[in-house]
């Protein structure tokens, strides 16, 4: 963390707060151990950011295909999901936590929905 600039220690830590808050509440009230599954999506999102960052930087385009293989985790749909059920379900189920994590068709699918509407505001358009 010593590397980031200040701003991002900032977020890093806000972020890490909140997850590990989350978690503790849940294991408080429902003695279920859930802090690896939104630090596994953090990390997925992260990843996810860092080959757009080396395509970018090395000016690489990829395919349709590999550039929707890591869209649809950087634009965070899995994240938002996993999150989601986090904090509405009660009682957390375990398998259901795993379900969720593992991407599901609906949650890729609505994930790469987003992407690309996403990518649509930003788009050049060559006529």
């Amino acid at each position: 963390m010593k590397q980031l600039p200040s701003y991002m220690k900032i977020s890093y830590v806000a972020l890490y707060n909140y997850i590990n808050e989350m978690a503790y509440h849940i294991l408080k009230e429902q003695d279920l151990d859930v802090i690896e599954h939104p630090m596994k999506i953090w990390e997925d999102i992260a990843e996810a950011q860092i080959v757009e960052a080396r395509w970018f930087h090395s000016q690489y385009k990829p395919t349709l295909e590999e550039y929707m293989e890591n869209a649809y985790v950087s634009v965070t749909g899995p994240a938002i999901s996993t999150l989601a059920y986090l904090s509405a379900a009660n009682p957390i189920v375990e398998k259901e936590v795993e379900f969720i994590g593992n991407h599901p068709p609906l949650v890729k699918l609505a994930s790469m929905a987003f992407r690309l509407q996403d990518d649509l505001g930003t788009a050049t358009v060559y006529i």
